[in-house]
């Protein structure tokens, strides 16, 4: 819904800011599904968050070079709009499968 309200406001730095919000909380209820589980943090998982952090760090980055480069900043705003709501959906989906692992009981 805070993203909702942002993009009203068509401001690109609030989307980022939730975006960053949100990122976090994924990384902390993901070690807390791990603490309450019992399951220990694996590497690979964290291997996995590195990469997804890079990728999308570099998706926003290669938008907006690419938007400077060819003049269309605008165009490029637009896109990295999608591009952070994209993200910030994948984000929302592991925190809610984080959580149901949290609280197995709750549906």
């Amino acid at each position: 819904m805070l993203g909702a309200i942002v993009a009203q406001a068509n401001d690109i730095i609030g989307i980022l800011a939730v975006f960053i919000v949100v990122f976090v909380l994924d990384l902390i209820t993901g070690l807390a599904k791990s603490i309450i589980t019992g399951v220990k943090i694996e590497s690979y998982k964290l291997r996995w968050s590195f990469a997804k952090t890079c990728c999308y760090l570099l998706t926003f980055a290669f938008t907006m070079f690419t938007g400077i480069c060819v003049g269309a900043i605008d165009a490029a705003g637009g896109v990295l709009k999608v591009e952070v709501y994209t993200a910030l959906w994948i984000e929302l989906l592991s925190i809610t499968e984080n959580m149901t692992r949290i609280f197995p009981g709750v549906s």
